[in-house]
């Protein structure tokens, strides 16, 4: 699972694995200065989504590079949920 803590700088997304005991930090540095709000991961494959104010970056694990950022048309992401097929990426905004 992951967790998300948004004043953390680049520690702000952690990455646990229960069978392994072990904690992760996949980011060495935020790009652009933005703070991490969501994370989550697609359900069959290895990306991480992760939301920043305006912004979701769309993550690769095992290559460890970024795929693609996608802009929201909002103020502030509030919300953020793959769908189980991982075809569909929501988010919502107050």
């Amino acid at each position: 699972f992951v967790t998300v803590s948004p004043k953390a700088g680049p520690a702000a997304v952690l990455v646990h694995r229960l069978s392994r005991a072990d904690t992760q930090q996949p980011f060495s540095k935020l790009r652009g200065g933005q703070e991490s709000q969501l994370a989550a991961f697609h359900p069959k494959l290895p990306f991480l989504f992760v939301a920043s104010p305006r912004h979701v970056r769309v993550y690769h694990l095992v290559k460890q590079t970024l795929v693609k950022r996608l802009q929201s048309n909002c103020r502030h992401i509030s919300s953020l949920d793959v769908h189980p097929t991982g075809d569909h990426l929501l988010i919502g905004s107050l």
